[in-house]
């Protein structure tokens, strides 16, 4: 039947619990692709029969095209029908714990922790490989000028563990003032 708003031409019969037209086990929309190209389109589980209005009953050969699962992915990608950051079932992360990732000169193993995630994925963000589509992060924390910054202030401060250490303060009461683990307050007290 067709639909006159958007030139779709919808399927009546038997349907998957999706939405797509069936007719037997075939879908509905190959078989009207095939019988309008006259071509047997792909068959396995990488080929997909793609629809451009986005409408699964829909079996008006216009609206059809043959392609792989890839150029499905992509399409609906571009078309924002993808579950993506932090409405995908797996998010460990929201976009504003994104955007302070990027912001901020803590460490990498540190933010792992801190955010409960592994260190790849911290680099993956900050490098711009995981959650790209996120337009407004930050990218300044990890320019060479911010990050040099960070290391003098980070020398600074374990200096001064260091300097109490040979004050006469314990180690372990060190440790936990400054934060600092037990080997780099040696290090930095020139004890190890």
């Amino acid at each position: 039947m067709p639909e006159p708003n958007s030139g779709c031409l919808l399927w009546l019969g038997g349907v998957t619990p999706r939405g797509y037209g069936k007719i037997g086990k075939e879908p509905a929309h190959r078989a009207s692709l095939e019988h309008a190209t006259g071509k047997r389109g792909p068959r396995g589980k990488t080929f997909h029969t793609l629809h451009k209005c986005d409408n699964p009953s829909c079996v008006e050969p216009t609206h059809l095209r043959f392609g792989t699962m890839s150029d499905n992915i992509k399409d609906a990608a571009r078309k924002g029908r993808l579950s993506r950051g932090e409405r995908h079932y797996c998010a460990k992360l929201t976009a504003e714990q994104v955007r302070e990732i990027c912001a901020n000169a803590m460490g990498r193993n540190e933010a792992a922790r801190h955010y409960g995630v592994s260190d790849r994925m911290i680099t993956k963000i900050r490098k711009g490989h995981s959650w790209s589509w996120l337009k407004d992060k930050p990218t300044k924390a990890h320019e060479p000028a911010v990050v040099k910054e960070a290391m003098e202030g980070y020398r600074a401060a374990i200096e001064m563990a260091g300097r109490a250490v040979r004050a006469g303060m314990s180690v372990r009461e060190v440790v936990r003032e400054f934060g600092f683990s037990h080997s780099a307050i040696c290090r930095a007290a020139r004890l190890q």
